[in-house]
């Protein structure tokens, strides 16, 4: 929330309004930003934050009559002041992609046990949505904000992200493809996230379908990766997926399926990672020193961002 010189301590502020448009549950502190150290003082009510520089256009927005919010990319640069890169990315895949989070969720500490082998990942709780932010949108306030903390982690976040996933798990696929070497992803750069193949006629045929969606599509390489998820194992979605598989290859991609598993080995993944590679015509030779630490960092830190235990 935005507050100017006459609320700055609490007076006039209708209540009822921000427990409506979500900017407080009704209990504990409110979050509120002013534009100068002079407002600074907390009240029981307030927790006051400071940004006395100026910002671009468009950074705050009037989400009601007299109610303003700051826009969601500089959310994510506040956001990223106070956690690390992991989560940080894990937000503006959200921001950028078609699903939401429950307001109740919490990342898992770092204490947590990891998960075993023969132990079932659990279900991650998230809503469809629309994206409120694009790596361009991002990119583009980074360049135009100057003086903020946070905006290294932010900017090093935005890189890895990509716009477009519509689950936590598809979330967690593309950024550690997607992210480079030296932050312990496999460097698929040209990666593009539900992305629609309009099937050709000979495809179409084989398939019965006119299009695909595919999860993850590294077009270079020809090649997309694709969630399994234990929904998957339905009869029907398996078959769809089949026809959906053939269609693609009658148009020369070639499918890589990852279910909880492989994604929670780090080494499967690779393998995967150094096929799709080779399909571009590159070579994958990962000399980043003690590159599988920061594979697992990443992979893990992704992990529990979403609320899913370590492996």
């Amino acid at each position: 929330m935005v507050l100017n010189s006459r609320t700055a301590h609490g007076d006039g502020l209708d209540r009822s309004l921000l427990l409506r448009e979500g900017f407080t549950d009704g209990d504990g502190t409110i979050d509120a930003l002013v534009g100068s150290d002079s407002l600074r003082p907390h009240t029981e009510e307030l927790s006051l934050h400071v940004i006395s520089v100026n910002l671009p256009q468009g950074s705050i927005m009037e989400v009601a009559p007299g109610l303003y919010s700051v826009c969601p990319g500089l959310a994510a640069i506040q956001y990223a002041q106070s956690h690390d890169l992991y989560q940080t990315i894990a937000l503006l895949m959200e921001l950028r992609g078609a699903f939401s989070l429950p307001e109740d969720h919490r990342p898992v500490a770092a204490t947590v046990t990891p998960i075993r082998a023969d132990e079932d990942d659990p279900s991650l709780s998230y809503y469809e949505g629309d994206p409120v932010l694009t790596g361009y949108d991002m990119e583009t306030l980074l360049k135009n904000v100057r003086g903020i903390n946070g905006m290294g982690i932010a900017s090093r976040a935005n890189a890895i992200a990509l716009d477009g996933a519509r689950s936590p798990m598809e979330a967690i696929i593309a950024a550690v493809f997607h992210a480079p070497r030296n932050a312990g992803g496999f460097g698929l750069s040209r990666m593009l996230l539900n992305h629609t193949i309009q099937f050709s006629e000979e495809a179409t045929r084989v398939s019965g379908m006119r299009k695909a969606v595919c999860d993850a599509y590294v077009f270079p390489a020809l090649s997309t990766l694709e969630y399994n998820g234990s929904f998957h194992d339905a009869t029907v979605r398996r078959q769809h997926d089949e026809k959906r598989d053939m269609g693609l290859s009658a148009m020369g991609i070639k499918t890589f399926p990852l279910n909880d598993q492989q994604l929670r080995n780090i080494e499967a993944m690779e393998v995967i990672a150094k096929m799709v590679h080779r399909r571009a015509g590159k070579r994958y030779d990962n000399r980043t020193k003690g590159y599988r630490v920061k594979q697992i960092a990443l992979l893990n830190g992704l992990r529990r961002a979403f609320g899913l235990r370590p492996c």
